[in-house]
């Protein structure tokens, strides 16, 4: 984009995960932005005869934002570790700093819970993508549960953990991302 009297804005994107949180500062000369947060999987139950796989995260987009007068303002960001082994991980969200904005909000995934999968996480408050994650797969009869894929379809960032045999193991980690244009 042109700005001014030759300034050129170079699209910049920018990536945060595994429990960064923080303010992100709109850049000068960006127009436009995207945003999207992956929920973090829940942790897996461990069970002698297979543990059940956590549940996937949530994901949620918004894209095409305008922000060519907010220049300088910022936005508030948390992106989570994944949830330890029988448990849950918080949410993935932007908010509001000093630019206002609707939250966007990825939920962990549900953890496994002995030889049960856990359930996909939710999401909310994009306005392009609003996707549950995978559930986890139930274990037992020798066999642990496969974690649940993430509300993008993958399994990192944000996917179940794998049941397994012992105590359990830890989703993979919530993930945000801006992109600016």
């Amino acid at each position: 984009m042109l700005i001014g009297t030759g300034f050129v804005f170079s699209p910049v994107t920018y990536t945060y995960n595994n429990g960064q949180s923080g303010s992100q500062v709109i850049p000068v000369g960006a127009t436009y932005m995207n945003v999207s947060v992956q929920g973090p999987g829940g942790g897996s139950g461990g069970n002698v005869n297979g543990g059940g796989g956590g549940g996937g995260g949530g994901y949620a987009s918004s894209q095409n934002i305008n922000v060519a007068t907010s220049n300088g303002l910022t936005l508030n960001y948390n992106a989570p570790v994944g949830g330890p082994p029988g448990n849950s991980g918080s949410s993935a969200t932007v908010s509001s700093g000093t630019f206002s904005i609707s939250t966007i909000t990825g939920n962990s995934g549900a953890p496994g819970i002995g030889t049960v999968g856990g359930a996909g996480g939710g999401a909310s408050g994009g306005n392009f993508t609003n996707a549950s994650g995978g559930a986890g797969g139930s274990g037992g009869s020798g066999t642990p549960g496969v974690g649940g894929l993430s509300g993008a379809g993958g399994t990192v960032p944000g996917g179940g953990a794998l049941g397994n045999f012992a105590s359990g193991l830890t989703g993979s980690y919530g993930q945000v991302v801006f992109v600016f244009s």
